[in-house]
């Protein structure tokens, strides 16, 4: 394997509904994952940044998964909370 490359261990993906989940999660986790995905779910609940910048001050290793899919179940909930006040 080229030196480049590191072994992050699990990656763990953070696909809840609010950054407080995530960080109790993360923080239960602890040192058993270092690397974690964030994902849609989370951006289009508020929180984000500051959920991505927080994991990377607790020195984790953070993949940004903004990818729109075409599963129906993803749509209707991430469009259910465009709808919601702010």
């Amino acid at each position: 394997m080229p030196d480049r490359l590191h072994n992050f261990g699990r990656i763990s993906a953070v696909d809840l509904p609010s950054a407080q989940q995530a960080k109790d999660f993360v923080q239960a986790v602890g040192d058993e994952a270092v690397f974690y995905k964030v994902g849609l779910e989370l951006f289009m609940s508020g929180g984000y940044f500051e959920l991505v910048e927080w994991l990377v001050a607790q020195r984790k290793k953070v993949f940004v998964d903004l990818a729109c899919s075409s599963h129906n179940a993803m749509w209707e909930k991430n469009h259910a909370r465009l709808a919601e006040p702010i």
